[in-house]
């Protein structure tokens, strides 16, 4: 190294001596300041600080590009032990590493849970991961929470909540934009959905003229005959015989046959 690059590091070396001093020493109004700086080091140093509050953290987790070993050191803070809101936000950082924010989901409150599922910088592992702490919660959720989880919550837990016997939770389903048309044709080839859950779901504006979610309303043996001769007309001739071994009760099979004669079968 010549001499003047000599010169230059050393310059560099005592400014950035400078800033960690000032950083470690710096009072509560100074801090906000210090927490901008470009130093990982000095953000570190930051850390340190006797005067740091959560305010202080709050902002320096609203920046990008910290790195992990920083969001690391950030995550054994005390403050962050004490304070719902770093969790949040430390959970909701795109630099957060991945067992870290493992460890936050149980951790966090029911309705910030779909808000991380949701982030792009989401993972599959972490959306599962916060997917199935909603999940193991939902038995003990309040009905009015697990209605509006309904409007706002990923198709997997979408998926788990149609199990729901309330009519409430199944109209928020099915007027959620996530649910998917599979979830539900499965959801109908199970034995969850009783009677009144079909009716629901056979005059749902979104989801009665789906092809395959009629296929599976008129495959469910708990279809209702109201229910069943509305859609009986729309289905192919080949699929009729077998209904006849699905609905075993009496109407249900009259209007099978009389379907059937109409098609000369």
């Amino acid at each position: 190294m010549s001499a003047e690059g000599r010169e230059d590091s050393a310059v560099a070396d005592r400014s950035l001596l400078t800033r960690l001093q000032k950083a470690l020493s710096a009072n509560s109004e100074e801090i906000f300041a210090w927490v901008q700086d470009p130093s990982r080091e000095v953000l570190q140093a930051l850390l340190r600080n006797p005067a740091l509050q959560e305010p202080h953290l709050l902002a320096l987790l609203k920046r990008g590009e910290l790195g992990e070993d920083l969001l690391k050191k950030v995550a054994d803070h005390e403050l962050v032990k004490s304070s719902y809101r770093l969790k949040l936000a430390l959970a909701q950082h795109a630099d957060c590493p991945t067992h870290q924010r493992l460890q936050l989901l149980a951790l966090l409150r029911l309705f910030d849970l779909p808000a991380i599922s949701r982030l792009p910088e989401t993972g599959p592992d972490l959306r599962m991961a916060a997917e199935q702490q909603l999940i193991r919660r939902l038995p003990t959720t309040a009905l009015g929470n697990r209605i509006s989880l309904a409007r706002r919550a990923t198709s997997a837990v979408l998926s788990e909540l149609l199990k729901d016997k309330n009519p409430g939770i199944l109209e928020a389903c099915l007027s959620s934009s996530r649910l998917k048309e599979m979830s539900l044709v499965q959801y109908l080839r199970t034995g969850y959905p009783g009677e009144a859950a079909i009716r629901l779901i056979a005059s749902h504006d979104r989801w009665r003229s789906r092809p395959s979610v009629i296929r599976a309303l008129v495959n469910n043996r708990r279809t209702p005959a109201p229910v069943l001769i509305r859609f009986l007309p729309q289905l192919p001739s080949s699929e009729l015989g077998n209904l006849e071994r699905i609905h075993t009760d009496s109407l249900c099979q009259n209007l099978i046959r009389t379907e059937k004669r109409r098609r000369g079968l």
